[in-house]
């Protein structure tokens, strides 16, 4: 569907409901074109997708969906479940599991953003965004070997990637300077040999017994 004629049926269907607030059939077709559209909701489209899901909660794009309007709202935890139930009813729903890693991101909670992320990799290989967002989680834990294998992935499935491009620029920069830094630091003392620890002992003792 063109950009057009997708903006046109979402405005007739908005129409719909706000003609007739019970149309289920509507609500149902908003869910979906949003869906597709992958679009910021609207306070109707936000209802639509919580409607479609309460008419079909074991609908696994339906839960998607309407996690996708709660996280777009901010509602990080609801949208968490919304996500995971998606996942549970389809366990395939390679965006599910996307969603849910921005969502655990969200809240700080970047191990198991990764690990979701890798699960929308393991049933999407081609799935987009995935690896530079791991990038980013190996970024945090100043893991920058990891971080630039992963970057190199996702231009591998996408050489023209933007943010993979930058991450991987920002990423040769940090490597750097923590290389720096590393450098920077005075070397430790090497531990003392057990016979030189023994020996250092013994005179302290010897001393001891002169005083």
């Amino acid at each position: 569907m063109k950009n057009g004629d997708h903006c046109a049926a979402t405005r007739r269907f908005q129409h719909a409901i706000k003609s007739d607030k019970s149309h289920v059939g509507a609500h149902r077709c908003l869910t979906q074109l949003l869906k597709d559209g992958e679009r910021s909701y609207s306070p109707a489209g936000a209802a639509s997708a919580e409607r479609a899901t309460n008419d079909n909660p074991h609908d696994a794009g339906c839960l998607n969906t309407y996690g996708l309007s709660l996280l777009r709202k901010g509602n990080l935890v609801a949208a968490e479940e919304a996500f995971r139930a998606a996942t549970k009813e389809d366990a395939t729903h390679a965006k599910a599991y996307y969603n849910l890693g921005c969502a655990l991101k969200d809240q700080g909670r970047f191990d198991e953003a990764e690990g979701a992320w890798r699960q929308a990799l393991k049933a999407n290989p081609q799935l987009g965004d995935c690896w530079a967002n791991i990038a980013c989680c190996y970024v945090q834990k100043k893991d920058y070997g990891r971080a630039k294998e992963c970057v190199n992935k996702e231009l591998a499935l996408n050489m023209h990637h933007v943010r993979a491009r930058n991450l991987a620029e920002m990423i040769g920069a940090k490597a750097t300077d923590h290389e720096e830094e590393l450098a920077a630091l005075p070397p430790e003392a090497p531990a003392p040999s057990s016979a030189a620890a023994l020996k250092a002992k013994a005179l302290a003792a010897l001393e001891d017994d002169s005083d």
